[in-house]
């Protein structure tokens, strides 16, 4: 199995890093900002390279919670106004938020490329919104693959 993209850049980042005179590293002017959400894997994966160069971390943990709830918000507005312009039952949009709502590390991007699939194929029966709901992306990279799938 191949090494995914971000193990390759660190890969890349670690090989550079390491070929620098120890002199050199200290005043190098190359930054680097990756941003992630904190998990161990990620984290694991960088542990080389932190002690080859020095490296600030700024956790955001704390703020998960907040943005979840925020995005929390922003899935109850979207899909009132979705209900609105679409004239969806209490019931359909009722369905459609609780579903939006489970789905675990829900980003902004993913919130907006979903609705927009959403109203796309959005029908006026339950049963076709149902069957939108059971299709909907749990990830920003499943969203953005059903949007290729379908442009093809």
């Amino acid at each position: 199995m191949g090494m995914s993209g971000r193990d390759k850049f660190i890969a890349y980042l670690e090989r550079f890093y390491s070929r620098l005179p120890d002199s050199p590293k200290r005043g190098f002017r190359l930054k680097v900002l990756i941003t992630s959400r904190p998990y161990d894997r990620i984290e694991r994966g960088f542990s080389k390279l932190t002690k080859i160069i020095p490296t600030i971390r700024l956790a955001g943990e704390e703020e998960s919670d907040k943005i979840s709830h925020e995005i929390g918000l922003a899935i109850e507005a979207m899909v009132k106004d979705i209900a609105e312009k679409r004239g969806l039952q209490e019931e359909q949009r009722s369905v459609l938020q609780r579903r939006l709502g489970e789905i675990p590390n829900r980003t902004y991007l993913w919130l907006y490329l979903t609705l927009n699939e959403v109203e796309k194929g959005l029908g006026k029966t339950l049963k076709k919104l149902l069957k939108i709901i059971d299709t909907l992306p749990a990830t920003v990279e499943e969203a953005y693959e059903k949007i290729l799938v379908r442009g093809v």
